[in-house]
């Protein structure tokens, strides 16, 4: 999702239907719905979203990766579609392009999604049970 030559300290942008994202300092902040600026370092921390949506709501959760510098590198995203589908952006193809995960979230309406990424891959978890881990 991003190239191994870009520094990994970048801003996130969320565009939610969630209800927050987790802070390790204070616990779950709430998200506004709306796009909103987190800068995160994804091979330091894994990015923590809870979210409320069920299957086949056609809700979704897309994370934008930028640098430092605010230009665009990549973008994951999970739609609730039935089956459950997610799209890494440059990885994966366009917009039109979501792809079912190889294994289905629980079906549990509250869910807490994991996305971690290393210099070679890009997991997705969710209730501790991962969904996808991505090679570059």
């Amino acid at each position: 999702i991003i190239s191994l030559t870009i520094d990994m300290l970048c801003l996130l942008i969320l565009i939610p239907l969630l209800c927050g994202t987790h802070s390790s300092d204070t616990g779950w902040t709430p998200v506004e719905r709306d796009r909103v600026l987190v800068p995160w370092d994804l091979e330091s921390t894994p990015l923590q979203i809870k979210t409320n949506s069920t299957v086949g709501s056609g809700e979704g959760v897309r994370v934008f990766c930028y640098t430092e510098s605010n230009a665009f590198i990549a973008g994951v995203g999970v739609i609730f579609t039935s089956p459950v589908q997610y799209i890494i952006g440059y990885c994966t193809g366009i917009e039109a392009d979501y792809t079912d995960l190889p294994v289905q979230p629980p079906e549990n309406v509250d869910k807490i999604w994991f996305i971690t990424k290393t210099n070679t891959t890009l997991s997705i978890s969710c209730n501790g049970v991962e969904l996808l881990l991505y090679t570059f």
